[in-house]
């Protein structure tokens, strides 16, 4: 194949996509996946974390999002599938070229931030949806999200969008505006805006230059379209505090649902988090004991995993079992309730 133009420098590493689909990080780590030569991609971002060195890569052609984990395995999420199920996806919409990096759930694994026309997405390495998303937006976005800490807040990611206007979601407030939001541009933006120091910046389509004081901002995560003043799209996770030794339990509990629930449009996604690299086969019977379907997964440890599963049945009470086996043969399961409605 073609080598793609596409190239990312940082701090410790430099990455190039060479010929036949292949991305090199460093000396040693390197993936290796299936891309068409007529595919456009977008900007590659990586970065390093308790898990190791993860990176993402925008399939742009095709709506999707290549995840490249820290050995050396690559899985794609089809986030125009996705957004299509949330939002009406409009003539022109597409994947933003430009993802980010950082840990918004705060459990010690960067996630990826992207946008789909009017819908602002998150996911976990393991191609689950992250707590808080996705977003609705008022309009579609295509310049690169930010990623800031504000005063009293969470992570807030901040968009662009072609309305004209500035926005910032809190996720962990189902996506609330952040107080002092949205700002007003007045025409259309399209170029990244850059955050630094206390500050604001955004540029219109005609050249018109906007600045904002921002005095409940805490700490810039991704400040502008290649992360940082320095222009590195490879990003670091550092956690401060000590860290909890006990082992984590092999299936997590409260990370094992599927949603949407009650299940209305035929479709709904198997959810779970396992403490350990693990296989999961998820069994689904009905009210009277009878089986329904039977799926599995591969998941990695702390990062939450989901599987779509479509509901070709009847109206009723549905049960899906998760039954995680771990490599070192350690068995764990949990029962999930789940309604259809038709």
């Amino acid at each position: 194949g073609k080598a793609r133009a596409l190239s990312v420098s940082g701090a410790e590493a430099v990455a190039v996509v060479g010929t036949g689909g292949t991305i090199f990080l460093g000396g040693s780590e390197s993936w290796e996946y299936d891309l068409p030569d007529e595919a456009v991609t977008g900007q590659p971002v990586f970065g390093r974390d308790e898990g190791g060195v993860f990176g993402v890569v925008t399939v742009t052609s095709a709506g999707e999002i290549m995840l490249l984990l820290d050995d050396g395995m690559v899985s794609r999420v089809d986030v125009a599938t996705l957004a299509a199920q949330f939002a009406e996806v409009l003539p022109g919409d597409q994947l933003n070229d430009y993802p980010v990096l950082a840990d918004l759930d705060s459990d010690g694994r960067l996630d990826v931030i992207a946008t789909f026309g009017r819908t602002l997405f998150a996911f976990t390495q393991g191609g689950a949806v992250v707590s808080g998303f996705p977003i609705r937006l008022t309009a579609p976005v295509v310049a690169q999200p930010l990623v800031a800490g504000f005063s009293n807040e969470g992570w807030s990611v901040i968009v662009a969008s072609t309305d004209g206007y500035i926005y910032a979601y809190d996720p962990t407030r189902r996506g609330k505006q952040v107080p002092g939001f949205p700002l007003a541009v007045g025409e259309r933006i399209e170029a990244t805006p850059l955050l630094t120091d206390n500050s604001l910046y955004a540029i219109s389509v005609s050249g018109s230059l906007q600045a904002w004081q921002l005095d409940n901002l805490d700490e810039i995560w991704w400040g502008e379209l290649y992360g940082n003043d320095q222009n590195q799209s490879f990003v670091e996770l550092t956690r401060e505090g000590e860290v909890d030794q006990a082992p984590p339990p092999l299936i997590d509990a409260v990370e094992t649902y599927n949603w949407p629930n009650p299940i209305q449009d035929g479709i709904t996604h198997l959810r779970t988090r396992t403490g350990f690299d693990s296989r999961v086969e998820i069994t689904i019977i009905d009210a009277v004991g009878g089986l329904v379907a039977e799926l599995e997964m591969n998941t990695r440890a702390g990062v939450p995993s989901e599987i779509v599963w479509e509901a070709n049945v009847e109206s009723g009470l549905y049960f899906a079992r998760f039954t995680a086996t771990s490599v070192d043969g350690v068995k764990a399961t949990k029962l999930v309730k789940m309604a259809v409605i038709r």
